[in-house]
């Protein structure tokens, strides 16, 4: 009896748990077709609501994001537009869209801060490959490292040490390559100004003269924390401290 007891518990919780998982996808289906709508009558506010609605109930992807930037883009909501397509690329990189929008939206920046091109062409490389197949790429390095050591032990062949000298050599960039593309995947500790304009502090201190200021919907790298204080960087090296509300983390912030 206890067995047939338990096989009926089991087959109960698992309709619960279909029916709600069901009940959540009508509903967040409904949110969505009430998002298109509400964007569609020009009700650009509440399409914003909608979309940010849905994803706080826990459904991600990159086209929901990419809605909610235009939505953002069209309430007159630059950082919010942007930090909606930087995370829409964080779930899809090649979500051409996406890519689209953003480069529209940083055209609207006021006074758009200039990317250090040795940084951009680091990016640019880390970027051309998903972190699954820089640790892929690695695995194999590693491997065929190690195969040449152990084929040098059996013929003592020294071009094999030097075979497996210069895979190793290899290891360290693909690895350190590999660590940028996940940080980025991840976020990093990269954060959006989603206010109108912010002025950077040499010191953690309100009473500090701005000495930089930057504008809605400028990317930053956020260094360090100090109690409620982040010293960022922007893309052309400049540093500073910001309040740290100021900010909209794109991943998250983790120091």
């Amino acid at each position: 009896m206890k067995f047939l007891y338990d096989c009926l518990m089991i087959c109960l919780g698992s309709l619960i748990i279909m029916g709600s998982t069901f009940a959540q996808s009508e509903s967040a289906e409904d949110a969505f077709v009430a998002a298109h709508n509400a964007y569609q009558e020009g009700n650009f506010g509440r399409a914003c609501f909608m979309y940010s609605t849905i994803i706080e109930e826990g459904q991600h992807s990159p086209t929901l994001y990419n809605n909610l930037g235009i939505a953002y883009l069209k309430d007159n909501k630059l950082g919010q537009g942007i930090l909606a397509f930087e995370r829409a690329l964080r779930l899809d990189p090649n979500h051409t869209e996406a890519q689209r929008n953003l480069a529209y939206a940083k055209r609207l920046i006021h006074e758009p801060v200039k990317e250090n091109s040795s940084g951009s062409f680091w990016k640019s490389i880390y970027c051309s490959l998903s972190s699954f197949t820089w640790s892929c790429i690695l695995f194999s390095l590693i491997s065929v490292a190690f195969v040449f050591l152990f084929m040098e032990r059996i013929h003592k062949r020294l071009s094999y040490v030097y075979i497996a000298l210069g895979t190793f050599l290899l290891i360290v960039p693909v690895f350190f390559l590999g660590q940028s593309r996940t940080h980025y995947d991840a976020g990093g500790n990269e954060a959006i100004l989603t206010k109108k304009q912010l002025g950077l502090r040499v010191k953690a201190q309100l009473q500090d003269k701005e000495a930089w200021t930057i504008y809605e919907g400028t990317k930053v790298l956020v260094k360090e924390k100090k109690d409620n204080w982040y010293k960022i960087r922007l893309s052309n090296d400049l540093e500073g401290w910001v309040p740290a509300q100021m900010l909209n983390p794109i991943g998250q912030v983790t120091l």
